[in-house]
Parts: C-alpha cells; structure tokens; sequence
C-alpha cells in the first residue's frame, strides 16, 4: 500500500481506494463495511471502536466502484451497510 495510512478518524489519508482496501486485509481486519454516506459510515467506524461490531474497514466508495478482488481476504462483507442495530 503505497503512501496511505489511517487518520485519527479511522479513515485513510492518502492512497487510492483500491490501495485502502487491500491495505487493510494486509492488517488483518476481519470485516468490510461499504456505506457511502458519510453520517453512517462514521456511525460504523464509532461501533468498531468499541468493539460493538466487528473490527473491519469502512469503505465509503458507491458500490459500483467496488472491485471483487477488492473483497478478497475479508471473513465478512457488508454492502450497503446502513447503521447496524443491537438488541
């Protein structure tokens, strides 16, 4: 993964999309989150820290842009993932 790494928000500061996903797989998160809106794919990041749903990478990219390989090496994939509820 070339030039990027993660901000204090969770996120990626640098690099292209495709360069974040793989990065993460690489780090050993278990989860991939697509959600483009920017409210929820925060609410994901927020949960993931603590430790209310999976550990994972949120990937804010339209679904269309997602590449199949792009999911290669993840345990879990959530697109469209919306704000997950907990009973």
């Amino acid at each position: 993964m070339s030039g990027g790494r993660r901000d204090a928000g969770g996120g990626w500061s640098a690099g292209s999309a495709a360069e974040r996903v793989r990065g993460a797989v690489v780090s050993g998160l278990a989860a991939y989150y697509n959600e483009r809106d920017p409210f929820a794919a925060q609410w994901l990041r927020n949960l993931i820290a603590e430790g209310i749903i999976a550990p994972g990478f949120v990937d804010e990219r339209d679904v269309r842009d997602v590449d199949p390989e792009d999911l290669d090496g993840y345990a879990q994939v959530h697109l469209f993932a919306g704000i997950p509820v907990t009973p």
